[in-house]
């Protein structure tokens, strides 16, 4: 009786699948992860990270920091408020998985802008669109440090 049950497939479905040993199912997508192998920032203040995709696509990157700017305000003062800004972006595109190495280099704008801070938290976030697949993000954050004389180190 409990031989027979098992045997006996459960729903109109599942005989369907049971009856069509030939027919496959249908494809997985396409892996959409980016593991990070290394991450740094070089002395001309590129951010340059290593990374292994595990299939062909699209890697966009983009780094971005916050910076404070003074706004005026109606009745003829100041206040101080906080402006997300680029500091570089970058587009890559795949035709094999593997391992790849992007640079992500600044304006001189932004260098510009910069220039007179010497610790600057960057927040990094990079999207890989695999072909025929939805897209995965992988965020965190670095910190550019510079000297006293206002050169990176």
């Amino acid at each position: 009786m409990l031989a027979a049950a098992l045997a006996a497939p459960a729903s109109p479905a599942r005989a369907e699948e049971a009856a069509a040993p030939g027919s496959t199912p249908p494809p997985a997508p396409p892996a959409n992860r980016i593991a990070l192998l290394s991450g740094a920032i070089t002395r001309d203040e590129a951010v340059t990270l290593t990374v292994r995709l595990f299939a062909p696509g699209q890697l966009t990157g983009s780094v971005t920091f916050v910076r404070a700017t003074h706004v005026r305000t109606p009745g003829g003062g100041t206040r101080t408020t906080h402006i997300t800004a680029t500091y570089a972006r970058t587009t890559a595109t795949l035709a094999a998985a593997g391992t790849t190495t992007i640079a992500m280099k600044p304006s001189h704008r932004t260098l510009r802008e910069l220039a007179h801070t010497r610790r600057t938290p960057l927040q990094v976030k990079l999207s890989f669109l695999p072909t025929g697949g939805t897209a995965g993000t992988l965020g965190f954050k670095l910190t550019l440090l510079r000297s006293r004389s206002g050169r990176f180190s």
